[in-house]
């Protein structure tokens, strides 16, 4: 129950993020929060690739682009 809840807040918050009218992540969350938004984006989208909200915010917010560092973590 935990995971799921978990979960549906996680996704919760991410669809409100897109609501937002800026599209300055750093405007948004400030700098160094703006660095794990895209980093946190990036390891949802490639954990749970069926839900979009994910991806939809690494287009609002960063072009699309993911996070290199991140999938270079998890490469290893």
């Amino acid at each position: 129950m935990q995971d799921y809840m978990l979960g549906s807040n996680l996704i919760e918050i991410s669809k409100a993020l897109l609501e937002v009218e800026s599209s300055d992540a750093t405007e948004v969350t400030g700098w160094q929060d703006n660095l794990k938004l895209k980093s946190s984006m990036t390891l949802f989208v490639l954990a749970k690739l069926e839900c979009e909200v994910f991806q939809k915010g690494l287009d609002k917010y960063f072009l699309g682009e993911k996070d290199k560092k991140t999938i270079e973590i998890l490469s290893e």
